[in-house]
């Protein structure tokens, strides 16, 4: 077997390790949920919102934002108290292998620490509150912060959406000594 991907139109990929490939797997699935009636190639300077494009079509900064939110998702529960453990039929027998069983407010501590992140980032590339988003402008509407603007609900989804996509592959945040994360902030 070949260590790069062809895709159908023939475009070479280069090796990908798994945080990527799931980072990839994971906008494929969010992408699904915005609207068919994408802008065409040709206007990609004036794009309002890159989310819904085909991973391949992203543009770097988003791509490797994606990758970012991952590896942010993974290291926090390290920096936590937890391990991520393959899920054993020992997991199974004890309850924490049959789902994601982090508690409500570990992923709340999580999408808010998440949010931080991708907040902190779009602002140390020079992007700006707006009244709505437009990518290409670096305009977004939450970026006042957490208390402000931040929709809670959708930063919820995103990080539980991400550690079930893990637990799918195998792998399960366990609490090393407690189940709720030390020192959350706020």
């Amino acid at each position: 077997p070949s260590l790069v991907r062809v895709g159908t139109d023939g475009h070479v990929e280069p090796p990908q390790d798994s945080v990527t490939a799931l980072a990839r797997q994971q906008h494929a699935w969010w992408s699904q949920s915005w609207p068919t009636g994408r802008p065409s190639p040709n206007r990609t300077r004036y794009r309002k919102k890159w989310a819904g494009e085909e991973w391949s079509e992203l543009a770097d900064f988003f791509r490797e934002d994606n990758i970012r939110q991952h590896w942010h998702i993974l290291s926090w529960f390290s920096e936590h108290g937890y391990r991520w453990t393959p899920i054993t039929a020992e997991l199974v027998a004890a309850g924490r292998g049959r789902g994601p069983t982090t508690t409500e407010r570990a992923l709340g501590v999580l999408a808010r620490s998440e949010y931080e992140r991708w907040r902190a980032l779009r602002l140390s590339h020079g992007w700006w509150l707006g009244k709505d988003r437009h990518d290409s402008s670096r305009l977004h509407k939450e970026l006042d912060g957490w208390d402000l603007s931040a929709d809670r609900e959708a930063n919820l989804k995103g990080v539980t959406a991400v550690v079930t996509r893990l637990w799918a592959t195998g792998l399960v945040p366990v609490p090393q000594a407690s189940t709720e994360p030390q020192n959350p902030p706020g």
